[in-house]
């Protein structure tokens, strides 16, 4: 929950609606959820998990609970691990280190997506 009365309101709803999904919002207040989608899109605009939860502790009227510290800790740690990268007209899925894709090379693994990309697209759907 978010008050427009409050004298962080700026700054605090930009950084909610980086990191959480609007519920609702009324002129007085507004709602917003924490998804593991909001909080990966967080991260993919260059939000750490340290800045997120330090900027969560500082807009926050009570302490925030260990359960949402784990919820951003495993959503936003997630970012980065693995790359879709296009390669001489091919696409491979990129992992630059052995712990993020759970193999034992020491080298970058690339996995040709050649199966994955032999289907039909399935049509646009238009509103």
């Amino acid at each position: 929950m978010l008050e427009s009365s409050s004298p962080v309101y700026k700054e605090a709803c930009d950084f909610l609606v980086a990191i959480a999904e609007p519920v609702c919002r009324t002129k007085f207040m507004q709602e917003y959820q924490l998804t593991p989608y909001s909080l990966y899109a967080g991260a993919s605009m260059g939000l750490r998990t340290a800045d997120i939860l330090s900027a969560m502790e500082r807009f926050s009227k009570t302490k925030v609970p260990a359960e949402v510290e784990a919820q951003v800790t495993s959503s936003t740690s997630r970012y980065g691990k693995v790359k879709l990268v296009l390669q001489h007209d091919r696409y491979y899925i990129e992992c630059p280190g052995a712990a993020g894709c759970r193999c034992s090379c020491d080298a970058a693994l690339l996995l040709p997506l050649t199966p994955f990309l032999a289907a039909e697209p399935p049509p646009a759907q238009h509103c």
